[in-house]
């Protein structure tokens, strides 16, 4: 009885819960819910040339903490990204509220299919999550593939948003360090997100000093688990990347990095909310942090 109970209440739950990445069909029927709140994380100058209808544009580099003194302009630039540690609690809370974001809100989050774009939504959606709102989409295939099912519900005009009331619960423990890392090495499972020329060790980012790799890390691409019209592959093919290839089970601690937490975000993302591995965590300040601290070596020209 107990474990039928248990079976109607995680179906009625999976019924009404947020797709981790949502169809262009899906998102237009959800538009006039009064809770949903569209997010919009493209450059101002983009975002102005075209979104879509009612969504708000956000500026990510609000939710990443920034030196005294620091040019606003410089927050694009990828090796700043680095060198930055997620925002404060105070700061993401006051950001959010700006957003509308209340504490039932229901968010999507779309980019205008770049790379980057796609990073800084994951990154978007893992502030949210940390926040404690975890009813979150991202617009699978990102912004094209609205306009191409959608070519009328497009607008240059910003909403007026009324700000929100959400108080964050941060989720502290969906971020680890360098130390932690160290420590628990042998009872982690820890994926680089990056190129495999980056983990392999044949390049390296300008902002990296070294070579290679983490001890005892996996490479898993974050760019490998799209086509090339940034749409998610099936279902199938991430159960075969990540519990055949990668072995990932639940029981098990995941962390993932890249070169910055940015970077390290699509892909803990899917491993988090597509996936169901809510034991998966980001290693915040990534390989920038790990390089420039003595005695956390990478290793070069080794598969592990």
């Amino acid at each position: 009885m107990l474990k039928y109970l248990f079976f109607i209440i995680v179906t009625f739950i999976n019924l009404f819960a947020f797709d981790a990445f949502i169809s262009s069909d899906k998102l237009k029927g959800l538009l006039k819910n009064d809770n949903i709140v569209l997010l919009d994380i493209s450059k101002k100058s983009i975002y102005n040339a075209g979104h879509i209808s009612g969504a708000i544009n956000v500026d990510i580099s609000n939710f990443i903490s920034k030196p005294i003194n620091t040019n606003p302009e410089d927050a694009q630039n990828k090796e700043f990204k680095n060198k930055l540690d997620i925002a404060s609690d105070f700061t993401i809370e006051k950001e959010l509220r700006s957003l509308g974001i209340n504490n039932n809100s229901k968010v999507i989050i779309y980019d205008h299919n770049t790379d980057d774009g796609l990073s800084n939504s994951a990154y978007m959606a893992f502030i949210l999550i940390y926040s404690g709102i975890n009813d979150i989409s991202i617009l699978d295939g990102g912004y094209m593939s609205w306009v191409f099912q959608n070519q009328i519900l497009v607008s240059v005009k910003s909403p007026n948003v009324n700000d929100g009331d959400i108080t964050i619960k941060p989720n502290k423990n969906l971020i680890v360090d360098s130390s932690y890392i160290k420590t628990n090495i042998s009872d982690i499972k820890l994926l680089d997100a990056r190129s495999y020329q980056k983990y392999f060790g044949i390049s390296k980012s300008k902002c990296i000093t070294k070579y290679g790799h983490i001890k005892k890390a996996s490479n898993s691409f974050y760019k490998d688990k799209f086509y090339k019209d940034y749409t998610l592959r099936k279902q199938e093919d991430l159960d075969d990347i990540y519990l055949n290839g990668h072995n990932l089970q639940k029981y098990k601690t995941i962390v993932v990095y890249a070169d910055n937490m940015i970077e390290a975000s699509i892909e803990w993302y899917i491993i988090y909310q597509e996936m169901g591995f809510k034991n998966a965590k980001i290693y915040k300040n990534s390989l920038y942090e790990w390089v420039e601290k003595e005695g956390y070596p990478l290793k070069r020209f080794k598969w592990e």
